[in-house]
């Protein structure tokens, strides 16, 4: 029988755990409790320095707390972490983890802003689940790999939803609408962004539906701002099918936009949407990338691990005179960040968005102006 322990619990972190500590000063991450709650709690795993819990009861319940709406999620499903937090919980819990994160790792003391969030329900037009032994659609549990069967989620599209019910699946199965036309899993979709088309084939990277690119772009392009004037050289790493630059050359005259990326899916799909542009799309990894052009300015929307110092390296010698900077994850923004602002660039602004609801994701939109 796993250990039971009373804890009152502190700020929610990277990942979605709160964090408290036991009698003895160590840390524990704990699955389903929001600050300030007392709350009784298993011990799941147990390390010299810190330990995993999930909650059991909830002796002190905070004011933000509510009952969670998807049974899936009170079953255990892992998609979610933080449908037991109303949405401005959430929202005020990922803009602190952005700012601790900053302050932790990069020794950074900056305020962060609020861009918004997407509908916090059926906003995903992708999803991903995998089959059970009844061949049953399922996501992983929650701090596990056993599955947990749905046959809804609240937080995909409505008509991917309805598909789960009484789908057989086999292996992994991605499911995909565009929210654009209604399409359901064709090799190729086109949604609307910004008032732009575009095609997305069914291997490249999109948002998490078309709500997150639109308000994705839109903060991006505020980013831009001032700093891409008309007939300016527009750099876009990490392009994908080329959303971010073409939304912010829409709106300017005669940008000379040039998007690289690895994908050669994404690059096919980038090719058609940037044709309308004074673009290029060029095909290869960014580490590798080498420009034949001065850019007056650069949007750079890396995976995970973020830019990293030989990218950074590579950036700073190419002295563009702003660097917009979109981060998933808050930990590689802060390292980025540091190495940005020790190679000379003054770090203007942060804004947190909400692409995820009911999830610990998010994402941010930083500003980099070369001083």
């Amino acid at each position: 029988m796993a250990e039971t322990v009373e804890l009152t619990v502190g700020p929610l972190a990277a990942g979605g755990d709160a964090l408290a500590r036991d009698a003895d000063g160590r840390v524990i991450f704990v699955s389903g409790a929001l600050p300030a709650e007392r709350v009784e709690v298993a011990i799941l795993k147990a390390k010299k320095d810190f330990a995993t819990a999930e909650v059991v009861r909830v002796i002190e319940a905070s004011p933000h707390r509510r009952e969670p709406p998807c049974i899936h999620f009170r079953n255990g499903c892992g998609g979610c972490q933080w449908q037991h937090a109303t949405e401005d919980t959430q929202r005020a819990a990922k803009i602190a983890i952005v700012e601790e994160s900053l302050r932790r790792l990069g020794h950074i003391e900056v305020p962060v802003r609020d861009g918004g969030s997407v509908d916090p329900w059926a906003y995903r037009t992708t999803i991903r689940v995998t089959g059970d032994e009844h061949h049953r659609p399922s996501y992983r549990c929650r701090g596990g790999n056993e599955l947990v069967a749905v046959d809804s989620c609240l937080i995909a599209h409505e008509r991917i939803s309805k598909e789960l019910a009484g789908l057989e699946v086999l292996d992994e199965f991605q499911l995909r609408v565009s929210d654009t036309e209604g399409s359901l899993n064709s090799d190729v979709q086109f949604e609307e962004v910004c008032g732009l088309r575009f095609r997305v084939s069914a291997s490249s990277f999109f948002q998490s539906g078309r709500q997150a690119a639109v308000l994705l772009a839109e903060t991006v392009d505020s980013a831009v701002g001032d700093a891409l004037v008309d007939g300016a050289a527009l750099l876009d790493l990490y392009a994908g099918v080329g959303i971010l630059g073409a939304v912010a050359a829409s709106r300017r005259r005669d940008v000379k936009l040039t998007a690289v990326e690895s994908s050669n899916v994404a690059v096919r799909d980038a090719r058609k949407n940037l044709a309308q542009f004074n673009s290029q799309v060029v095909q290869t990894e960014v580490m590798h990338f080498r420009p034949e052009r001065h850019y007056d300015l650069v949007i750079a929307d890396p995976a995970r691990p973020g830019l990293g110092k030989a990218v950074v390296a590579r950036l700073v010698a190419m002295a563009p005179s702003r660097i917009v900077l979109v981060s998933c994850d808050p930990a590689s923004l802060a390292r980025d960040a540091r190495l940005l602002i020790d190679s000379g660039y003054r770090l203007a602004s942060v804004t947190a968005i909400d692409l995820f609801p009911q999830t610990s994701h998010v994402e941010a939109v930083t500003v980099f102006d070369r001083q």
